[in-house]
């Protein structure tokens, strides 16, 4: 007696081709939610990193009278695997501390109780950066001649700096004052514009360096990381990078011509100068998002890299 044939049901190509498209869709969305966890539990560990290493460095300034020179100076231990980068300001005694993982940036500040989002503003500490205000904190090299004057282009449109030589046995140039509360063992990079004020300037060579003087004002020194730089009538850009001896209360930076020549018209705007060695783009209070720390044009200014 044969037995009754048993219709076979299965999966169409079709639904089995649903099946591994549904079962795909819902593992992405498991890889991308679990990524997602881990990213933020991360960037969570780093932000409370962030919080304990605050504490330390400023338990560390309560005990000695300063922040230290580097993390590993105040035994500064983390555990969320991120990367720091820490940056301490003499002139305004504070402090900025980045940390970065997954991509993603927070930063804490010596007055700030919480992380934000974001990387660590920098201060430019050039006291007069750009003659808007007056010649205030810049002096004659060898008696130069100091003026202010009207200008346009260059990285501060509005005034500048500007001297024309009158020696033909001194090296004239001009000294710009930098900061008044400076320290040793910190290396500054300082970047300044400059052009010859007319076509028989040009050609001629200066010299740009670092200058500094004690808390009482007596000579320290001059010539760090200096620089020979050629005059033309268009606006040029460059910068030094220097490290200020112990003695240095007072820092400047400074140009003056390699030759005596008198008759030699010179400009100067946009004054930077940052602790470190990065070469960052002219800023000061009067560029949007930046802020002055004193006297708008005559003090210190911070804001985020440009």
């Amino acid at each position: 007696m044969k037995r009754p044939y048993a219709k076979q049901s299965g999966f169409t190509i079709i639904e089995v081709i649903v099946v591994i498209v549904v079962i795909g869709i819902l593992t992405a969305i498991t890889v991308v939610s679990y990524a997602a966890i881990t990213r933020d539990t991360k960037v969570q560990g780093m932000q409370n990193d962030l919080q304990t290493v605050a504490g330390v460095l400023k338990k560390y300034r309560s005990d000695t009278g300063a922040y230290p020179a580097t993390l590993d100076e105040a035994d500064v231990t983390t555990a969320s695997g991120a990367t720091f980068t820490y940056q301490r300001d003499y002139l305004s005694g504070s402090f900025c501390l980045m940390g970065t993982i997954e991509e993603v940036s927070y930063y804490i500040e010596s007055d700030n109780r919480s992380p934000k989002e974001g990387a660590c503003p920098i201060v430019n500490v050039a006291m007069n950066p750009g003659a808007e205000v007056s010649t205030w904190g810049v002096s004659g090299y060898f008696s130069s001649p100091v003026t202010r004057v009207s200008t346009t282009g260059g990285p501060d449109a509005g005034y500048s700096f500007q001297t024309t030589t009158n020696s033909t046995t001194n090296h004239q140039g001009l000294i710009h004052t930098i900061s008044d509360r400076a320290v040793g063992g910190i290396e500054y990079t300082c970047s300044i514009s400059y052009k010859a004020v007319d076509s028989a300037s040009a050609g001629y060579t200066i010299i740009l360096a670092g200058r500094g003087a004690t808390t009482t004002g007596a000579y320290a020194g001059e010539g760090w990381g200096a620089k020979t730089l050629t005059l033309t009538t268009g606006w040029q850009r460059d910068s030094i990078t220097f490290t200020t001896p112990s003695t240095v209360g007072r820092l400047y930076i400074q140009y003056r011509l390699t030759s005596p020549a008198s008759g030699v018209g010179i400009r100067t705007d946009g004054i930077m100068c940052t602790e470190g060695s990065v070469d960052y783009e002219f800023a000061d209070g009067d560029t949007t998002g930046w802020e002055w720390l004193g006297d708008p044009g005559l003090s210190a200014s911070k804001g985020l890299p440009l």
